[in-house]
């Protein structure tokens, strides 16, 4: 009994000694008011564009040598036939597919330039941009000669009234 009786007194005390002894709330004046800022930076998107010269493309037939062409592709195409199967059958085929591969490629088609047009083309830049917010404000204030501040998310003005818990407490 007395062992409860004692923890009891002790939490008590504690509890007395954290709490104010005496509070009340009153109407302080508020004597300065500065804001806190914040500094951001941000990428904020910007078109850039610009006049090209774009080639304009062309196909056209190619006067080639098709029978030089023919003639080549024979030679090269009888060489790897014999390399590549060892016989005269080999060499046969090669010669036929050489020359008429050779005899195309001399005579074929071909893409030329020709002329040029202007274009517009765009890009995307970021330009970063920094600012300040105001993220708060600290505001000054007094009531019968005492004086505190205190940080708020409100914007007051100076001169204006605010309540305010004043109180005294053991330390």
């Amino acid at each position: 009994m007395k062992k409860r009786t004692s923890i009891a007194a002790l939490v008590t005390l504690t509890l007395m000694a954290c709490a104010p002894a005496h509070a009340k709330s009153v109407a302080a004046q508020i004597s300065r008011v500065d804001p806190i800022y914040d500094n951001t930076t941000q990428h904020v998107p910007r078109q850039i564009c610009e006049n090209i010269q774009v080639p304009i493309y062309q196909t056209v037939q190619r006067q080639g040598d098709a029978a030089g062409g023919a003639l080549l592709g024979m030679i090269l195409g009888g060489i790897l036939g014999k390399e590549i199967t060892g016989d005269k059958g080999g060499k046969n085929a090669g010669v036929v597919i050489g020359g008429l591969i050779g005899a195309d490629r001399a005579a074929g088609s071909q893409k030329i330039i020709s002329g040029y047009q202007n274009q517009k083309q765009c890009r995307t830049v970021y330009d970063q941009v920094s600012s300040q917010t105001i993220s708060a404000y600290r505001i000054w204030f007094a009531y019968n000669g005492m004086e505190g501040s205190a940080i708020t998310n409100h914007k007051y003005s100076v001169g204006q009234r605010i309540n305010v818990n004043m109180g005294l407490s053991i330390d």
